[in-house]
């Protein structure tokens, strides 16, 4: 084989060797999503890892708005496999403030920042949900605003 023809073979290896070091290492991974729900519950869908990937999450915070009117039913980050939730993490959140809105509505806004460890890869995936309830009667509350933001590492 001529000696071109060894270097090029040679810068070939060498070049795919540090591709395949490179994909190896493990990435941030950081995912934020805000919807306005009204009705509820509300469900936050966080996106699936990309195929052969594995997604460990490190952290899951949350803000959640809704009128004084509603109370915190419910709020959890479901881990999904094939479509079923299998995991359930509640978040710790508190009563951070009351907001004003408009001139006659006040608003409580919900806060959580959690440390946690879980794990997705394949067809697994995260959804945050929350839900109000009207606490006099029972009936379905309102949420104005839902925000969670999740953050890890996605591994090969």
């Amino acid at each position: 084989m001529p000696l071109h023809r060894k270097a090029l073979a040679f810068f070939a290896a060498v070049s795919t060797f540090s591709v395949v070091s490179t994909t190896a290492q493990a990435a941030d991974y950081h995912v934020y999503r805000s919807i306005n729900c009204g009705a509820n519950p509300c469900y936050i869908s966080f996106p699936f890892p990309s195929p052969g990937k594995t997604l460990t999450l490190k952290n899951f915070s949350c803000y959640l708005r809704m009128p004084q009117s509603s109370d915190l039913y419910g709020a959890q980050l479901l881990r999904h496999s094939f479509g079923f939730p299998l995991v359930a993490i509640t978040p710790s959140l508190y009563k951070q403030n009351t907001v004003r809105t408009s001139a006659t509505v006040l608003e409580d806004v919900f806060v959580s920042n959690d440390t946690i460890h879980a794990v997705v890869s394949g067809y697994d995936y995260f959804q945050a949900y929350a839900e109000a309830r009207n606490g006099s009667t029972g009936a379905v509350g309102t949420i104005s605003q839902f925000a969670c933001h999740i953050s890890g590492t996605l591994t090969p």
